[in-house]
């Protein structure tokens, strides 16, 4: 099991750390799975979403997948505002259904204290890079150090 580092970074955003994380190489083959945009979190409100700002998807074990490229297109249309989560994956989407998961928007919780069991079992049994939810600040949760320097870096 993979150390976690978390946090909750109180003037962070997740359009601002995606932001940071996009301009590096290594994220443009990687797959980022929607779990809220401004609060909607069922499939069909983050699809809604999605077709509104006309951002690509694909809907894949249940859960709402788009591309680096599909959500830089969507950063440029200011898609992400506030109480967005976004689970991070390379390679691939997660094959498990994380809609289960708990919340990582901190409306609901604060990293800073620490994160719930099954959030940090999930990461590491789905190899997610990281966990980026905002509302109040920035929570996010990462075992890359190079992560958690970017996201460290966005809250500017």
């Amino acid at each position: 099991m993979s150390l976690l580092k978390h946090g909750m970074a109180p003037n962070g955003s997740v359009a601002g750390a995606l932001a940071s994380l996009l301009r590096l190489p290594r994220f443009h083959d990687s797959v980022f799975v929607m779990r809220s945009i401004d609060s909607a979190s069922s499939r069909d409100g983050l699809c809604n979403a999605l077709e509104f700002h006309r951002v690509p998807y694909e809907v894949i074990g249940e859960n709402v997948c788009v591309s680096a490229r599909a959500l830089q297109r969507g950063l440029d249309d200011s898609l992400l505002t506030g109480f967005d989560e976004v689970w991070i994956f390379s390679g691939g989407p997660p094959a498990s259904d994380l809609s289960k998961m708990p919340d990582a928007t901190s409306d609901a919780t604060d990293f800073s204290a620490g994160i719930r069991p099954i959030l940090s079992e999930a990461m590491n049994t789905t190899n997610c890079l990281a966990v980026l939810g905002d509302g109040c600040g920035l929570n996010y949760a990462t075992a890359d150090a190079d992560i958690a320097e970017a996201i460290a870096a966005s809250e500017g």
